[in-house]
């Protein structure tokens, strides 16, 4: 009898394993994330010219925005009722340009990166030391004058 419940648990941590795997590598959209490593790519849905007002506390420095950098936090925070949800890269030296004092001295020389509300489903996918390609607005936060890629439209991961 103990042998058998042995097999039936052994059997249960296969599958439960197996389907861990199997959803860990659906993106949010439904599609595989194939051997590409792309995590989220919302390039050609989000009109980033024309973003919702909770962008608005922002100035533009380029709609473009491109970095390359290794994740050093994740950070979910309750804003009103809203969960958000960013994290912080250290800019791979070729973009360590992108810096200004703020993140500098408030970041310990990071980027802030912010996600959408709707993108939040991809937070299990990055981890610390995660070397990472983030697209989207490059900009100025004026609250805290650092600047940020708000909101990331394009991650990979480049570290597979």
């Amino acid at each position: 009898m103990a042998k058998k419940a042995l097999v039936y648990v052994a059997i249960s941590l296969m599958l439960g394993v197996a389907v861990g795997l199997g959803i860990a590598m659906v993106l949010p959209d439904g599609s595989d994330r194939g051997d590409d490593g792309v995590i989220l790519d919302n390039t050609d849905t989000v009109d980033v010219e024309n973003l919702p007002a909770e962008h608005q506390h922002q100035t533009t420095l380029d709609l473009d925005g491109r970095i390359t950098g290794r994740v050093v936090m994740l950070e979910k925070f309750v804003e009103g009722e809203t969960d958000r949800f960013h994290f912080l890269v250290i800019p791979d030296p070729q973009f360590g340009h992108m810096l200004n004092d703020a993140n500098r001295e408030k970041l310990g020389g990071a980027m802030m990166v912010e996600l959408d509300y709707q993108d939040m489903g991809i937070l299990p996918r990055l981890h610390i030391g995660q070397h990472l390609e983030i697209r989207g607005p490059y900009v100025v936060d004026n609250d805290n004058e650092y600047n940020e890629i708000d909101p990331a439209v394009f991650i990979k991961d480049l570290s597979i």
